[in-house]
């Protein structure tokens, strides 16, 4: 059984804890991703459409999409999303918390064709990475449809590191490896750390081990932050960062990790639920700029 911080950490990032049916690939769903969910720009309270979607895009250089990781209908939008974005501007990235720095050679070699998919899953990791068979109905069509796809997290043991002995030994780390961890210079002590409080079972943790958890989960942002910006984001050239949802969501977490680094970038956030939060959305700052909600019929 997960211990309870694991479990607060999955449901912090966007997780559940496993899948209650088997993952869908896109074309199984019955469904257009393009057309069936709600789409309720926060911002203005409208409700939109995918063209109006893909305005917003046109008009930034970053979008980070907050996923939970097992929402079938979630990622047949991001696909969706993907494809668009790609046929319109070929220069663009993909990045994908999935998917950690020290694996990019691996990520290069499929995308080159040195390896197949098969082999490219084994040096990642990745094939059961959220259930069984949940990597190929999910992000391997994503993968394939993006020109350029970025390993933007953390490695997991530089993660664990963190937690464990602090920042100060992610510093100590020789520079090849030392490049693969970000952590930032404070510590965002404003609503998202009020969120992760929150998440934390009552009487499990002293306050250094809920501080430490914070430390691993602020290394996790500021990581994929990092390896946004330095894909060169533009208005002709966008990345896209699928993510947990907890990481972008009210301008937490990569938001505003990403803001640290580059105040200058257009960004866009998009949400994904199943069904309407039950909290307020529009809220300061609110929950994304735009909130896409919907589930395919089993």
């Amino acid at each position: 059984m997960l211990p309870p911080m694991r479990i607060a950490l999955l449901a912090l990032c966007g997780c559940l804890l496993g899948c209650e049916t088997a993952p869908r690939a896109a074309q199984q769903l019955g469904v257009d991703a393009r057309t069936f969910p709600e789409m309720t720009d926060l911002r203005s309270g409208e409700v939109i459409t995918w063209a109006y979607l893909l305005k917003e895009v046109e008009a930034v250089d970053v979008i980070l999409v907050g996923e939970f990781h097992d929402h079938d209908l979630g990622h047949a939008i991001e696909l969706a999303l993907v494809e668009d974005m790609v046929d319109r501007w070929p220069a663009s990235s993909v990045a994908m918390e999935m998917l950690e720095r020290d694996e990019q050679g691996i990520v290069d070699d499929y995308k080159d064709g040195i390896i197949d998919a098969e082999r490219f899953q084994v040096l990642a990791e990745a094939k059961s990475w959220y259930g069984l068979d949940g990597w190929n109905a999910w992000y391997q069509p994503i993968i394939d449809a993006a020109p350029h796809v970025v390993a933007a997290n953390s490695p997991r043991q530089y993660v664990s590191l963190a937690r464990r002995d602090g920042y100060d030994a992610l510093d100590a780390l020789p520079p090849a490896r030392r490049r693969l961890a970000v952590h930032p210079e404070t510590l965002d002590d404003g609503p998202y750390w009020e969120r992760f409080l929150s998440l934390v079972p009552e009487g499990h943790y002293s306050d250094d081990d809920i501080r430490a958890f914070f430390l691993a989960q602020q290394v996790w942002d500021a990581t994929m932050a990092a390896s946004v910006d330095e894909a060169a984001p533009s208005r002709d050239a966008k990345v896209l960062l699928i993510v947990g949802a907890m990481h972008v969501e009210y301008r937490g977490g990569v938001v505003e990790m990403l803001h640290r680094r580059r105040p200058d970038l257009r960004v866009l956030t998009i949400a994904i639920h199943r069904a309407w939060p039950t909290d307020d959305l529009i809220d300061d700052p609110p929950r994304a700029d735009i909130v896409i909600v919907g589930e395919a019929p089993r």
